[in-house]
């Protein structure tokens, strides 16, 4: 059987998009819920208080309905259909995933990877398996900066700006 790249011991890490994308991303994900037959899957979006806490701009952030209705969309175009959506409020990090036994696998961004650890600690407390990680890399632009959400609403309030500057200029 040959390796496949990024599949490390306990996660799932590498260079994007060389040895992970979205093509490996959905392939793994599919395989994942084939081989447990998950009926649902469970997606955490914080509420609109957790994910402004400790932001720079909290302006930026889209609130938990917009959040929620993007991840909606984004399933339905991978054929996901509701009845295995169950999208949850989270009002603090670690809710859910280190509570329900029947969570196997957690995928989490750069900035959420090391909740991981909190997670399992809890886990184990509760006498729960710990859970499997898939890291998800940052995408990077091509001068190497982090692409991020905050990233395109950053460039949406510029042009935003840019469009009532013209609108104000002409106008005058």
């Amino acid at each position: 059987m040959s390796k496949i790249p990024g599949f490390k011991a306990y996660d799932i890490r590498g260079k994007v998009p060389s040895e992970l994308n979205e093509d490996l991303a959905y392939k793994v994900g599919r395989a994942f819920a084939t081989h447990q037959s998950a009926k649902k899957v469970l997606i955490g979006i914080t509420t609109d208080n957790l994910a402004k806490n400790g932001k720079e701009i909290p302006d930026l952030i889209w609130n938990f309905k917009k959040r929620a209705k993007d991840v909606t969309d984004f399933l339905h175009s991978l054929g996901v259909t509701d009845d295995r959506i169950d999208i949850k409020p989270l009002s603090r990090a670690t809710q859910y995933a280190d509570e329900i036994p029947e969570i196997g696998v957690i995928v989490l961004s750069p900035e959420t990877y090391g909740r991981l650890l909190e997670i399992n600690d809890v886990r184990r407390k509760n006498g729960l398996e710990e859970l499997i990680a898939i890291a998800i890399p940052y995408h990077r632009d091509e001068s190497g900066r982090i692409v991020s959400s905050k990233t395109f609403r950053e460039l949406e309030v510029k042009l935003e700006q840019q469009k009532k500057q013209k609108d104000d200029d002409a106008s005058l």
